[in-house]
C-alpha cells in the first residue's frame, strides 16, 4: 500500500518527477531501509517556472518494490550458481545503490538475479494514473546465449538445422555434414562399382579365346613342322620306322587342326575341308612309298608341284588363324583404351565431386571446433568473472587460488570486477541525473558531483591495476602487449575531472587472465561440487 501527500504545482501541469535530488535520494534510502512499508514523497515547489500559472495538488505516489527481489536466494537456488553445476552457466549482473560517498574499500556489490517477465516488463500504464516511479533507466538488452547452456546439449551452427526422416527402425536425422558425407559416399560408391564393371568386362571370354586360339595355333605348327621334318627324313633315308611315328603325329595333327578351325568366327572357314587336307593325303603316299622301300617314287612325290600346292594351303589357313588373333587383340586393346578412358572419368568425377565434399566437411568441422572453443572459453570467462563477484565464493575462490599459486591472478581479476562495478554505478548515476535535468529543466549538482567521485574512484581502481598489473616495472607483471600498455598509460595520463574512463580498458588483459585460469577454475567448480555431495 502506498501513500500520497498533496504538494503545489503549476496548473499546466508540472512533471512529477520534478522531484528535489536531495528528497529523492532520502526518499530511496527508506525503500532500502524499510521495504514492507510504502512511501510518500511530498513535492515542494523549489522554483517557479511561470509565476502566472495557478498552484494545484498534484499527489505524487513512488512505488515501491519489494527488496528481497534484489536478494540472490543462495540456499533455495544453489542451481544457479556458478560453481553449482559444472555443465550449466548462469549469468549475474552486480548492482550497488550508493548512499554515501564511495571508496575503494566499500566497494561491495549488491548481487541483483533478473527474472525476464513479459507481463511485468509490457504491463502498461493506466493513463488516469499520475504516479510517477524514478526507475533506474534501461541499457540496451545485451542477450547472451551463455544465459542457461551446457556442454553436452549445445549445439554448432553448422548442425543446427536436421531432417528428420520417420522409418520403420525410427526416425533418421540428418544434418548438413551428413547429408554430404552420405552423398560423398554414395557417389564413391557408384564410381568404384563402375570401374569394377569395366575392368572385369576386360577379362571376358574373348580374352579366353585369344588365349586358346594362340595355343592351338603353336600345337599345331609344332605337329605340321614334326610331320614335314619326319617326311623329310623318311623319304631321304628310307627308315621305315618313322612310319609309324608318322601316323602317331598325323592324328594329334588333324585333331588340333579342327579344333583350332573351330574357335575362328563362322564363314572363315569349314572345319570338314581340314579333316582330310591334301598335305595330309600327300604326306600319307609319301610314307606308304617309303613303307614299300619305293625311295623314288617317295621323292618324286615329295619334290611335286601338287605338294607345293597343298603346303601351302596350309600355310594360307594358318594365316588366318594369325589375322584372326591379331584381330581378337585389337579389340581387346580398344576394348582397354576405351575402359581406361571411361575409368579415368569416372575417377576425376569422384575426386571433383567427393574431394570438395571432404574439404567442405573438414572445413566446417574446424569451424565448428572454433565456434565450440570460442564459446567454452567465453563461458569460462563469464563464471570466473561471476564466481569473482559472488560474496558467497569470493573468499572460497581466493582461497582456492592461493593454494594453487594463482593469487595474483585471482588479485588482478577482482580489481578488473572493482572497475567494472563502478562503471556500471557512474552509468546508473549519470542516467538518473540526465533523467531529473529533463524532467526539472535543472542539472542536479549533488549528482554530477557523485558522478566526479566515482570517475576519481576509476582514476584510482585503473592506476592501481596499471602499476601492479600491467607496468613491466610493477609487482606482479602480466605479459600485455605493447599497443595495451600504451593505451592504458594514455588514458590515465590524460585523465582529469571531467574525463572518463572506458568500460573495456581492461577487457584484453582480463580475458587473456581468465583464459588462463580456466583450468584452475575447473578443478574449484569440482571442488565445490564434492564438499556439496558430501554435505
Amino acid at each position: 500500500m502506498s501513500s500520497s501527500l498533496s504538494s503545489t504545482s503549476s496548473p499546466e501541469g508540472d512533471h512529477p518527477s520534478s522531484t528535489p535530488p536531495s528528497q529523492t535520494i532520502e526518499t530511496i534510502q527508506n525503500h532500502q531501509d524499510n521495504p514492507s512499508t510504502s512511501t510518500s514523497i511530498e513535492l515542494k515547489d523549489l522554483k517557479k517556472i511561470d509565476e502566472e500559472q495557478a498552484q494545484e495538488k498534484v499527489c505524487i505516489t513512488v512505488n515501491t518494490h519489494n527488496e528481497e527481489q534484489t536478494k540472490i536466494e543462495d540456499e533455495d537456488d544453489e542451481d544457479d550458481d556458478a560453481c553449482s553445476d559444472a555443465d550449466s552457466i548462469v549469468v549475474h549482473f552486480a548492482r550497488r545503490f550508493v548512499t554515501k560517498p564511495l571508496t575503494l574499500s566499500s566497494i561491495k556489490p549488491q548481487q541483483q538475479q533478473y527474472r525476464m517477465s513479459r507481463a511485468q516488463n509490457n504491463t502498461p500504464q493506466t493513463p488516469g494514473d499520475k504516479r510517477v516511479s524514478f526507475a533506474q533507466p534501461q541499457k540496451p538488452t545485451v542477450e547472451s546465449i551463455f544465459s542457461k547452456t551446457t556442454a553436452k546439449s549445445g549445439k554448432s551452427t553448422v548442425s543446427s538445422v536436421t531432417f528428420r526422416i520417420p522409418t520403420c527402425c525410427g526416425i533418421i536425422e540428418l544434418n548438413l555434414v551428413r547429408i554430404l558425407s552420405l552423398f560423398g559416399m554414395l557417389i564413391n560408391i557408384a564410381a568404384f562399382i563402375a570401374v569394377a564393371v569395366i575392368v572385369g568386362n576386360a577379362f571376358k571370354l574373348d580374352a579366353q579365346k585369344e588365349t586358346y586360339m594362340l595355343l592351338k595355333r603353336t600345337d599345331y605348327l609344332q605337329l605340321y613342322h614334326d610331320i614335314d621334318c619326319t617326311v623329310r627324313v623318311a623319304a631321304a633315308t628310307g627308315n621305315q620306322s618313322l612310319v609309324g611315328e608318322y601316323y602317331i603325329k598325323r592324328a594329334l595333327a588333324n585333331t588340333t587342326l579342327v579344333e583350332l578351325a573351330l574357335t575362328l568366327p563362322n564363314g572363315t572357314v569349314k572345319p570338314s575341308e581340314y579333316l582330310n587336307t591334301q598335305i595330309t593325303t600327300l604326306n600319307d603316299l609319301v610314307m606308304d612309298y617309303v613303307a614299300i622301300g619305293d625311295m623314288i617314287s617317295a621323292r618324286e612325290k615329295r619334290k611335286s608341284f601338287q605338294y607345293y600346292s597343298a603346303d601351302t594351303i596350309t600355310q594360307l589357313f594358318l594365316i588366318k588363324v594369325q589375322k584372326e588373333i591379331v584381330k581378337l587383340a585389337n579389340e581387346k586393346k580398344e576394348y582397354l583404351r576405351m575402359a581406361s578412358a571411361v575409368n579415368m572419368g569416372l575417377v576425376l568425377f569422384g575426386v571433383i565431386v567427393s574431394v570438395p565434399i571432404v574439404i567442405l566437411i573438414f572445413a566446417m568441422a574446424l569451424t565448428t571446433e572454433v565456434t565450440s572453443t570460442r564459446k567454452l572459453r567465453k563461458a569460462a570467462h563469464i563464471m570466473i568473472m561471476e564466481t569473482v563477484g559472488s560474496d558467497k565464493y569470493n573468499a572460497l575462490f581466493r582461497a582456492f587460488c592461493d593454494r594453487e599459486n594463482c593469487l595474483d591472478s585471482f588479485t588482478l581479476l577482482d580489481n578488473c570486477h572493482s572497475y567494472k562495478e563502478l562503471c556500471e554505478e557512474a552509468h546508473y548515476l549519470r542516467g538518473v541525473a540526465e533523467q531529473k535535468s529533463k524532467n526539472t529543466k535543472i542539472s542536479d549538482i549533488e549528482e554530477i558531483e557523485k558522478v566526479e567521485e566515482l570517475e576519481r574512484n576509476k582514476y584510482e581502481v585503473a592506476f592501481k591495476i596499471f602499476t601492479e598489473f600491467i607496468d613491466v616495472n610493477g609487482e606482479t607483471p602480466f605479459k600485455t602487449s605493447t599497443a595495451l600498455q600504451e593505451r592504458v598509460k594514455t588514458r590515465l595520463d590524460e585523465f582529469s575531472s571531467s574525463s572518463i574512463l572506458e568500460d573495456d580498458l581492461f577487457d584484453e588483459l582480463q580475458k587473456s587472465v581468465c583464459e588462463s585460469m580456466a583450468e584452475p577454475f575447473m578443478k574449484f567448480k569440482q571442488e565445490i561440487k564434492q564438499k556439496k555431495k558430501r554435505k
